[in-house]
């Protein structure tokens, strides 16, 4: 009957080392994600830095303030 008995002990350890490499498995795309996500962050950040100066040169920048330069444009066209 001894012939017959499963050697527990080895499934056993089958099992841990599978699921020791699954848990590094899941620590290291943890880790990737975390840095995926840190990009992402970074970019997100330049993007609105850089819309903002958008809006802030617009701003200052009057409608009037482009109108002389229209006219000089104007002006200084001859008809003939």
């Amino acid at each position: 009957m001894s012939k017959f008995k499963p050697n527990w002990s080895a499934y056993k350890e089958q099992y841990a080392a599978r699921f020791s490499r699954h848990l590094n498995g899941v620590t290291r795309e943890k880790e990737a994600f975390s840095s995926w996500q840190t990009m992402k962050r970074q970019e997100f950040q330049s993007m609105a830095e850089a819309a903002e100066l958008c809006l802030k040169s617009t701003v200052a920048e009057p409608a009037s303030a482009s109108l002389p330069e229209a006219s000089m444009v104007a002006t200084s066209v001859k008809l003939v």
